[in-house]
């Protein structure tokens, strides 16, 4: 179909227009849901009535599908901040098994330390307890 202001007219396939059936005329889709002929007048007739209806239809259709966007974006987008938050706990969580484990590491060595100087100084001891008695005798 073509627009009856001719070829300096608004590309009428963008897709914010509706031809009105039977003619070459179109309405506008505004986002005020005003639509007006190209003369400038006011839509009235039964088949105006229904272009217009389609633009409203094609309007609240394609809000909606943007809202649908832009909540499965929001949704995908609070389920990597969760992922990330569990990763982020579950790696707060290894430290401080590693830092319980260090810990527990340290003072069984430091235990056997003590076990083995005690040992080294019985031994230094018995040691100067045979020496002394050798030399009593």
């Amino acid at each position: 179909m073509m627009c009856l202001c001719g070829p300096d007219c608004m590309d009428v396939h963008s897709g914010t227009f509706e031809f009105i059936s039977g003619t070459d005329e179109y309405i506008e889709c505004t986002d005020e849901f005003v639509t007006e002929k190209p003369s400038g007048g006011r839509v009235d007739t039964p088949d105006e009535a229904k272009a217009r209806q389609r633009c409203i239809e094609r309007q609240v259709r394609e809000a909606g599908e943007q809202q649908a966007a832009r909540s499965l974006e929001l949704q995908q987008f609070e389920g990597r901040v969760k992922q990330n938050l569990r990763l982020k706990k579950s790696e707060n969580q290894r430290i401080e098994e590693a830092k319980v484990h260090a810990a527990r590491v340290l003072e069984m060595e430091r235990v056997e330390r003590e076990d083995e100087e005690k040992r080294e100084q019985q031994e230094q001891l018995r040691a100067t307890s045979s020496e002394c008695s050798r030399l009593l005798r």
